[in-house]
């Protein structure tokens, strides 16, 4: 009786249809859930237009998605252990697909609500499995670009919901934006018939036969044997108590690493809910705002694909600090009334900083842990960002209620990146001292 590692045996193997389509699948996903992200702060003008609701109501809503991701990102993590990756995948997608579009048929404000924060959970949900998939089923040398590759699908879905915005909303209005949300219903149908399920559950299962045509597809060249035993690798346990986090030093490093967390989202969905009600309160019609939230989405594929080759170069840390200085810089030049090819110029720039740092944040948090409570430690650390990150949307709101100058809107979403950075510096040099995690300075 012979035993095959099954991770071994895909990751020593060549690229192929197979893994193509696995990929393709997961971008889609992830393509939708970008969209739904976006939608709601490209639809807000309209929205508000249309309703006559105070903008702060409208924050909240916002914020409301955050609290529905921070809900999502811990349910659909524990039912992944137990119902499998595949299934959890095809769950987010019902979610955020279901209620993004019920958000058309609403005509209240606690459905409006409602819908935000079930939405907010199948987007916090997808995305874990999701890379998961991806890098069970795809081949060692090729897997950092298929989930790279696959990444850009958040932003792009992001940039598509501004286009679909900019064509749809001066002539049919807000609500067909959010009715096209059922669309990623079909994607659950293509998922049951061609994604596959993780090799880890399928070996914990008994599923013998679907483990060797998996293998067939993903390692052709193998020839399965009738008394084949099959085991994955299984990492180290990245579960720790959360009382870890605040032992042998790491508490001051904890607090840090959620503030850091919780600016970043604070950038981010401050931006992605306000930036095109902040581009029409500086003067531009809304067809120009939305042409201008494109470009900014736009400027997340370079943002994300250059980080990784800079980050090589010249350290974590100094990487970290340059994509802090780009949004901060950039954020205080729309301060001043410059001409539209120049805003579409520093939009885009600012679109590779913030996307780029969101990226580069996760890794920064990640390796300041030790392995063995890591993944408690990113769990935490990711939660309390989008607590933070939830108080963007409302205070952006009441900007916008007390018809704040565009100075002063700028001024809110310029200050937490210059904070950022020295958070950065402090935490690096904190974690370094620490024999308890690897050092981030190179």
């Amino acid at each position: 009786m012979s035993k095959v590692n099954v991770s071994k045996l895909i990751g020593s193997s060549k690229m192929n249809s197979f893994f193509a389509l696995v990929a393709i699948l997961a971008f889609l996903g992830l393509l939708f859930d970008g969209y739904d992200q976006g939608v709601y702060g490209n639809s807000l003008p309209a929205l508000m237009k249309d309703t006559g609701i105070a903008p702060t109501v409208f924050g909240l809503i916002g914020s409301y998605t955050l609290y529905g991701m921070m809900a999502g990102g811990i349910i659909f993590g524990m039912l992944a252990d137990r119902i499998g990756n595949k299934k959890v995948f095809m769950l987010a997608i019902g979610f955020y697909a279901v209620f993004t579009g019920m958000m058309g048929t609403a005509t209240e404000v606690w459905q409006l609500s409602l819908y935000r924060v079930l939405t907010g959970m199948g987007i916090a949900g997808i995305a874990p499995v999701t890379f998961a998939l991806v890098a069970e089923y795809s081949p060692l040398k090729n897997r950092v670009n298929l989930i790279s590759a696959t990444t850009l699908g958040v932003p792009l879905g992001t940039m598509f919901s501004a286009l679909v915005g900019k064509a749809i909303i001066p002539e049919y209005g807000w609500r067909p934006m959010f009715l096209l949300g059922f669309i990623p219903i079909v994607l659950i149908f293509i998922c049951a018939a061609y994604l596959p399920e993780s090799m880890q559950k399928l070996i914990k299962d008994g599923k013998r036969d679907q483990i060797q045509k998996l293998l067939k597809k993903s390692a052709p060249e193998h020839t399965p044997g009738a008394d084949e035993q099959y085991e994955v690798d299984i990492k180290p346990s990245e579960r720790g108590s959360f009382l870890s986090l605040w032992k042998d030093g790491m508490a001051v490093n904890t607090i840090l690493y959620w503030v850091i967390m919780a600016l970043c989202m604070f950038i981010v969905y401050g931006l992605i809910t306000w930036l095109p009600k902040i581009l029409m309160g500086a003067g531009y019609n809304l067809g120009s705002s939305l042409t201008l939230m494109i470009t900014f989405t736009l400027g997340a594929i370079p943002g994300i694909l250059i980080s990784g080759p800079i980050s090589n170069k010249i350290g974590l840390k100094n990487t970290l600090i340059v994509y802090s200085v780009i949004p901060a810089l950039v954020v205080l030049l729309l301060m001043l009334k410059l001409n539209i090819t120049l805003v579409s110029v520093v939009l885009f720039i600012l679109g590779a900083g913030m996307y780029g740092l969101m990226g580069l944040i996760y890794v920064f948090v990640s390796v300041g842990y030790p392995l063995a409570f890591r993944g408690t430690g990113l769990g935490w650390s990711s939660a309390m960002g989008r607590f933070g990150g939830s108080f963007a949307p409302i205070i952006g709101g009441m900007l916008i209620a007390q018809k704040a100058s565009l100075m002063t809107n700028f001024l809110i979403f310029a200050t937490a990146p210059f904070l950022l950075i020295m958070i950065c510096v402090v935490v690096s040099q904190l974690t370094a001292k620490k024999a308890t995690a690897p050092s981030i300075n190179s």
